[in-house]
């Protein structure tokens, strides 16, 4: 297994090295901002890292499913079955290294997030609007306005990244489906996305409507919505794991 995920980790390392790089030339230009009292560069390099931050977690997400899509419709497929390990631990180390890149990349974040949060706010009274902006973006505005505790943040980040956990988990499992049944036709990739599409609505739309039924409506972003939000999306995305390890292990493996 770690000989495994070591190999996912070669096939996407190129692309973090680069979201490293980009993020750390929005924080130098943040934190110079900071440093030299120009609230304009500082507020200018808040919003690149905001963007960055949505970016980068998108972008690692998507690629892994893209170098599934990959290994199953190319002669790579026959090279990673031929490996003396079970579907089981090829998917697992790719949703480990995937997932794990994730939740690093998220920890990372929130990290610069409170740090850099904390040296504006000691520097310049016109953070709050920044605070707002973000707080806005990433759901911690609540009906008594911008929750800025610890707790709340953590508990935010985590429903974030468990959340998109999730849309990785679909990803995979659509794309196993359409290599299954439809590998080699034209449309295989458009047939992927649709599945992806419908899996993730549906179940988006089953949670949401939970949620203003039990929490109502104005408490949807409160920490116990959250904390059920985190739940249901790890139980679904083990689920899924067991459902997709098991198509693969009965229609691909060779």
């Amino acid at each position: 297994m770690e000989n495994l995920i070591k190999y996912e980790f070669r096939k996407s390392w190129m692309v973090k090295a680069i979201i490293l790089a980009i993020t750390a030339i929005f924080e130098v230009m943040f934190l110079t901002g900071v440093v030299a009292g120009n609230d304009n560069v500082a507020f200018s390099g808040a919003l690149f890292l905001v963007f960055t931050t949505i970016c980068s977690i998108f972008i690692i997400g998507v690629l892994s499913v893209f170098v599934l899509h990959k290994d199953l419709n190319t002669k790579q497929s026959y090279m990673l079955f031929m490996t003396p390990n079970s579907t089981y631990k090829i998917l697992g180390a790719k949703i480990i290294e995937n997932f794990g890149s994730i939740i690093l990349a998220g920890v990372m974040f929130f990290v610069l997030a409170v740090v850099d949060i904390s040296l504006w706010s000691a520097k310049s009274e016109g953070v709050k609007g920044t605070i707002d902006f973000v707080g806005d973006i990433i759901g911690l505005a609540t009906k008594d306005g911008i929750q800025l505790d610890i707790l709340h943040i953590a508990i935010t980040t985590a429903d974030s990244l468990v959340s998109w956990v999730f849309v990785v988990m679909v990803g995979f499992f659509a794309v196993v489906l359409s290599a299954c049944f439809f590998n080699g036709r034209k449309f295989n990739g458009l047939l992927s996305f649709v599945i992806f599409l419908v899996v993730t609505i549906v179940i988006n739309k089953i949670f949401d409507t939970s949620s203003v039924m039990i929490f109502g409506a104005n408490e949807m972003y409160a920490i116990e919505a959250r904390i059920c939000s985190i739940v249901y999306y790890l139980v679904l995305t083990t689920v899924l794991y067991i459902v997709t390890a098991g198509i693969m292990d009965r229609k691909l493996s060779v």
